[in-house]
């Protein structure tokens, strides 16, 4: 299981805030969110799964970067011994409209692992939020 998204319309106003992984591993859920001043035109979202057949020793691992108000945050998620990632997952939570996902991507050079990244917009941001990655991880 993995997954994709899109915005279309958004005009660089609208962000992606999460692309995760049902613990169930069959779904993904996608949320995107407009910058703080908003955007008055139209926009949408567009998500996509990827499913396979059931592979031996399926698992969702799952890392979180601590809250705080940082202004760019990184992540990397590696597969337990003997796996391979199979599907990638990421999360803002808390950034309130003015952090977005930056980068879902496999990091092949450090073996079966992946990388996330997320930004606060031109403004920062005061909160605290928190970045998780998922890695879906298989023999």
């Amino acid at each position: 299981m993995s997954g994709g998204a899109v915005i279309v319309g958004g005009k660089a106003q609208v962000g992606l805030d999460d692309l995760r992984i049902t613990a169930d591993l069959k779904a993904v859920s996608v949320t995107a969110v407009e910058d703080e001043d908003g955007f008055g035109g139209g926009w949408r979202v567009v998500a996509r799964a990827v499913c396979t057949a059931t592979l031996s020793g399926l698992e969702l691992v799952t890392a979180t970067v601590p809250a705080s108000s940082s202004t760019m945050k990184a992540l990397g998620v590696r597969c337990p011994e003997g796996k391979h990632l199979q599907g990638m997952g990421a999360a803002i939570t808390g950034g309130g409209g003015q952090a977005r996902l930056t980068t879902i991507m496999a990091a092949t050079d450090q073996g079966p692992a992946m990388l996330v990244t997320a930004t606060e917009d031109g403004n920062g941001y005061g909160g605290s939020w928190t970045l998780a990655g998922q890695a879906v991880c298989a023999k």
